[in-house]
């Protein structure tokens, strides 16, 4: 049977993810009357972005190689690290910075694994925070809690908790703070 475009598809068993992320975005996508109301919360903040010292870097380092690292070779490990990061940032760069890597005398097991870190991971403090991002034409809203004890040197593991929808399906719908305060509460639990 051919449908004219535009026309609603029967559900099959290969697309019941994609009804769940559609259902997903219809909780949490504030009204387009209300994406505008929807405030930075006041006790959010932006992470500033700065390349970590050596000193800060090393306890990384050592996590990340594990029986791979050797403590005379920190200051070369930091060293490849920058260049790796150029390496991903440009790209008409790519050739001088492979040969400077090859020239670190770095194994490439070693090198793999600093590949892995990234010299900018900011050190966020214990909280919320609120980040509010234009993916194409989508103004996008969400929030990122911190455990207290966070430790960027150490594994944490990741924890995605979306909201029910019946705490933004009321009358009157939630503002930007009452947002906030929800999903501060769901990062506390």
């Amino acid at each position: 049977m051919r449908r004219a475009r535009g026309m609603l598809r029967p559900m099959t068993p290969r697309t019941p993810h994609k009804v769940a992320l559609l259902v997903l975005a219809l909780f949490l996508a504030p009204p387009a009357a209300a994406a505008d109301e929807i405030a930075k919360p006041p006790a959010a903040s932006q992470p500033v972005l700065k390349a970590m010292s050596r000193e800060e870097a090393d306890p990384i380092y050592r996590a990340e190689l594990g029986p791979l690292y050797k403590p005379e070779l920190a200051e070369t490990y930091h060293a490849v690290h920058h260049m790796l990061e150029r390496w991903f940032a440009a790209p008409e760069d790519r050739k001088v910075m492979l040969r400077r890597i090859e020239e670190s005398g770095l194994d490439a097991n070693v090198v793999g694994r600093l590949a892995r870190l990234r010299i900018d991971w900011p050190a966020l403090e214990a909280g919320v925070y609120y980040l509010n991002e234009k993916v194409g034409p989508h103004q996008v809203y969400y929030f990122l809690g911190v455990p207290k004890g966070y430790d960027r040197a150490k594994a944490w593991p990741l924890v995605i908790k979306l909201p029910t929808g019946h705490a933004f399906v009321t009358e009157p719908r939630p503002d930007g703070a009452r947002v906030a305060q929800i999903y501060a509460d769901w990062v506390k639990e």
